[in-house]
């Protein structure tokens, strides 16, 4: 195949293919490494292998060129770029090549067109992948005229503007959304929030979760439920088959699993980094299914449902669950008995609207998380498609 499946209006004939040096300089000999405790920090970029890995004082480079990755997992693993562009005052350590195009190629084009290619077959290293520097020199790459390259370097531009754009976004509304989770609810020692819907006042109410549950005690003994849940600090509550790819439980075990119906909440013992004292969520499944006894279910009563699950979104229930819960010899996992840990402090607003009112706007705003995640994830999805049928 010559010619790209996809093609921009005006543009025809077949490409040629060359060799990447017959498209670019090798600007490897003007890197300059520095290791970390050398650095001086300051607003200049310095690059490695995949990207920025921090900022220093000084620049090398004043010019768009193309930085290929020249060594590192990522090559093989591909979880980051391999060949990206970087422009203005920066810095690159000797982990990227540097390459700067010749007359008659583009680098956005180059760039991307080296961006898409699988780089196993050109892998030099052995117990760390590696581009040799000769190696890559002999790639082929082909390419249309320098006009159509300009075309396909400009909508790949706009392209990763959007990406860009759409990423920022998610990360503000993040940002948001955390700021949010701390001014909205009363700190260590206070008795009421800093930021409060317009019409609310007074002190709020703080009860133990015993007040407001009860432990599901219910088991699967007759099998009438198939579906196994598991609880992810990420995901929350879903379908073990969708987390694992495959159902971990069989047969008679889940016989003595907990019954979970929608609505019913469990925390998971299991701690990890975005959920130091293990998750508390909620069956939002809107069907029913078992989960290991290792989970404390329960169902609430006397408070929103919709609150409650914002709630333990925060870190306000962290600190007892810290001073006694106990990790002993599994640092993966917090062992804290039934008795305690139904005396957790809950803090709540004694009127139910407000309560609606503080789940309706983190609902919105998780709403808003979601529809932008989900327009990033469709816009990498078009670029993967068009890197794919926008080149030979």
């Amino acid at each position: 195949m010559k010619q790209p499946e996809i093609r921009f209006k005006g543009f025809e004939g077949e490409w040629k293919t060359v060799q990447l040096d017959a498209c670019v300089d090798f600007l490897d000999n003007l890197r300059k490494p520095i290791d970390e405790r050398s650095r001086i920090k300051g607003k200049y970029p310095y690059y490695g292998a995949s990207g920025i890995v921090d900022y220093v004082h000084d620049y090398i480079f004043d010019e768009e060129l193309i930085l290929l990755s020249e060594d590192g997992a990522n090559i093989t693993d591909r979880n980051y770029p391999v060949c990206f562009l970087a422009s203005g005052k920066y810095w690159v350590n000797n982990h990227a090549h540097v390459l700067k195009t010749k007359d008659g190629f583009v680098n956005g084009y180059v760039s991307n067109a080296m961006e898409r290619k699988d780089y196993t077959q050109y892998n030099t290293g052995m117990a760390m992948p590696k581009l040799n520097k000769e190696v890559c020199k002999k790639i082929p790459l082909t390419h249309p005229c320098k006009n159509e390259q300009q075309a396909i370097a400009d909508y790949f531009k706009s392209l990763d503007s959007l990406i860009q754009t759409t990423t920022k976004k998610i990360a503000s509304l993040k940002q948001m959304k955390s700021a949010c989770l701390v001014s909205m609810f009363p700190q260590e020692g206070e008795k009421k929030p800093r930021v409060r819907f317009k019409g609310f006042e007074g002190e709020w109410k703080c009860e133990p979760l015993s007040k407001l549950s009860k432990k599901v005690i219910k088991k699967n003994q007759n099998l009438e439920y198939k579906i196994t849940l598991t609880n992810s600090a990420e995901y929350g509550i879903i379908n073990q088959l969708d987390f694992f790819d495959h159902d971990i439980s069989n047969g008679d075990n889940i016989r003595g699993y907990f019954v979970v119906e929608n609505d019913d909440f469990v925390y998971n013992p299991r701690i990890s980094t975005s959920a130091p004292v293990g998750p508390i969520n909620r069956n939002m499944l809107g069907y029913t299914g078992v989960m290991s006894p290792l989970y404390y279910v329960f169902k609430v009563f006397g408070i929103d449902k919709d609150y409650l699950s914002i709630f333990f979104k925060t870190n306000l229930w962290h600190k007892f669950m810290k001073d006694n819960g106990n990790s002993g010899a599994r640092f993966d996992r917090l062992s804290i008995t039934d008795d305690v840990f139904v005396q957790m402090p809950i803090f709540y607003p004694s009127d139910i609207k407000e309560q609606q009112k503080i789940s309706s706007f983190f609902s919105t705003l998780d709403a808003q998380i979601s529809l932008q995640t989900q327009r990033l994830e469709k816009l990498k999805q078009i670029k993967s498609a068009c890197l794919d049928k926008m080149f030979v």
